[in-house]
């Protein structure tokens, strides 16, 4: 049981997150990497807990799950800094860590601009969130382009090796349009503009990118037909389908 007044719920394969009015934030389900936000060595929650969140004084607003195969993780966003949390699966903490971080901790972006955040989405290993201004930062696995960050950079020129993680937050270069909302999928990203227009990028095996994709990791836009005065209100996504 958990407190009246549910504002939010996020749910990924492996976890679920709930918050309350009163700012109070619960998880159950598959704590193996620490994505529930317990101090703790179980690996399943399985019923509602309360996440130790420590800012008191920055308590969650905006709250996001993800999963794949390789583990769960889970994001927020602070009431007071606007700011960025995430803990559970490492590679997608955007704590500069491979290894698993248990309780939510608070994202530094190396940035001169410091951007304050409205929302933020989990995906399979990777998460993207939104800032004052429409943009896209996001950190994760590179894989099949659903950093929406072009082509991973080379980290060794001799072997042509590119890079499989990215570890911080990056901001996405040069989008077609500021963002109004961005919705992941397990491996696929939808962006809708402030104009209204659909825009995807990121992993296309199933068609969930709903055209034909360029293969660089960069946003494209989605058309309806021949209708070009379409204009998108919401989107969302499942592993494999939008």
């Amino acid at each position: 049981h958990v407190e009246r007044g549910v504002v939010a719920i996020a749910c990924s394969a492996r976890h679920t997150l709930v918050l309350t009015q009163s700012r109070c934030l619960y998880a159950c389900g598959d704590n193996e990497d620490g994505a529930c936000g317990m101090n703790a060595t179980y690996i399943v929650v399985p019923k509602l807990a309360p996440v130790e969140w420590r800012e008191q004084d920055d308590l969650p607003i905006a709250i996001a799950a993800g999963s794949d195969v390789f583990g769960a993780h889970s994001a927020a966003i602070g009431s007071s800094s606007k700011k960025l949390y995430a803990w559970g699966q490492g590679v997608a903490s955007g704590q500069r860590a491979m290894a698993p971080v248990r309780l939510p901790e608070q994202i530094t972006v190396r940035s001169s601009d410091q951007p304050l955040f409205t929302s933020v989405a989990c995906g399979g290993s990777f998460g993207i969130a939104l800032d004052t201004q429409g943009r896209a930062w996001s950190w994760g696995v590179w894989a099949d382009g659903r950093l929406g960050l072009g082509e991973p950079p080379l980290v060794s020129h001799q072997s042509k090796r590119r890079a499989a993680y990215q570890l911080i937050p990056r901001r996405q270069p040069k989008p077609p349009e500021p963002w109004c909302q961005l919705v992941a999928g397990e491996a696929h990203v939808l962006a809708i503009a402030v104009s209204g227009r659909l825009y995807s990028w990121g992993r296309n095996i199933h068609g969930e990118l709903g055209r034909y994709a360029n293969k660089n990791g960069s946003p494209g836009r989605v058309h309806f037909g021949n209708d070009d005065s379409v204009r998108v209100l919401s989107v969302a996504c499942g592993p494999s389908h939008s």
